[in-house]
């Protein structure tokens, strides 16, 4: 079997980090510029980025809709994956850890006092601009890379 280059994307920066891969798209961390959003599937075979969130640290989690990145200050904002504004963010102050999840659009996250938590984002119109928290305790052991 032959390793063909299905494409490329030049980032002009050095990478210190793996990309994280989902279904559909590519987030890869570039110092200096965020995290830059790379179509997975279409596109040229030097790929341009979707768009580039420059305030993004980490991806935690992704929908149909928005991807979910951690902040510098641990907070989670809400990325439209189409258009790459910022379209909400977090109320909590207390989350201090993050694993990512591509698997559904569930966030997992941990708080200054140790709890796990799971967050589920609601997104129903009337809630748009607030993700929920559900502090149940997770009991499962959680994957984390």
């Amino acid at each position: 079997s032959s390793n063909l280059v299905k494409w490329q994307y030049f980032a002009g920066a050095s990478l210190r980090s793996d990309p994280e891969v989902t279904a559909t798209m590519v987030y890869l961390p570039v110092t200096d510029r965020g995290i830059v959003a790379l179509d997975k599937l279409n596109g040229p075979a030097i790929r341009e980025p979707r768009w580039i969130c420059k305030d993004a640290v980490k991806l935690v989690s992704e929908d149909e809709k928005y991807a979910y990145f951690a902040r510098a200050d641990n907070i989670v904002i809400a990325i439209d994956k189409q258009t790459g504004e910022q379209r909400f963010t977090s109320k909590r102050d207390d989350l201090v850890a993050f694993a990512t999840n591509t698997k559904d659009g569930v966030i997992y996250a941990g708080t200054k006092d140790g709890e796990l938590v799971a967050i589920t984002p609601v997104l129903k119109p009337g809630n748009v601009g607030e993700i929920a928290m559900d502090n149940a305790r997770v009991m499962e052991a959680l994957a984390m890379k």
